[in-house]
C-alpha cells in the first residue's frame, strides 16, 4: 500500500525547510562544515506524543519533538557509505520558525514516506 498521497494530502500536509548537512571535515581548530543545502519540503508535522518521546535515546528525550510524514529523504548523522546522500549531521528541521534536529527515521520505502521524530533545538 503507499501512501504518498496520504502524506501529501493538502488537508493535512503542510510545507517546511530541511537544512541538510553535505559533510565536513576535522581540521585545526576542530570540526567545520559548510553551509547545509535548503530542501523545501512538503509532508505531515505533528506534536510528538510522549510514547513517541520515549523511544528517543535518553539524551533526546526532551518535551519539545516533532513528528515528520514525507516522501522527502530525511537523515540522521551518517558516515560515508551509510545511505544515499553521503555524509553528515542530522538534518535540521525549520517548522513554524523553530529549528529542530532529526534524531531517529524509519524509511517506509514499501509505502512511499519517511517517517523522523526530531527534537527541538533550544536557543537556535
Amino acid at each position: 500500500m503507499n501512501l504518498t498521497d496520504v502524506v501529501n494530502d493538502p488537508d493535512i500536509a503542510e510545507s517546511f525547510i530541511i537544512l541538510r548537512s553535505t559533510g565536513g571535515s576535522f581540521g585545526p581548530g576542530g570540526w567545520t562544515e559548510p553551509s547545509p543545502i535548503q530542501l523545501s519540503v512538503y509532508g505531515i508535522v505533528s506534536i510528538a506524543d510522549a510514547k513517541t518521546i520515549a523511544t528517543l535515546p535518553e539524551a533526546d528525550q526532551i518535551s519539545e519533538a516533532i513528528v515528520i510524514n514525507t516522501e522527502t529523504p530525511i537523515f540522521v548523522t551518517r558516515v560515508a557509505g551509510e545511505g544515499t546522500s553521503g555524509p553528515g549531521t542530522s538534518d535540521i528541521v525549520v517548522w513554524n520558525g523553530d529549528k529542530y534536529r532529526v534524531a531517529k527515521v524509519h524509511n517506509y520505502d514499501s509505502r512511499g514516506y519517511w517517517w523522523a521524530v526530531a527534537v527541538r533545538l533550544l536557543g537556535a
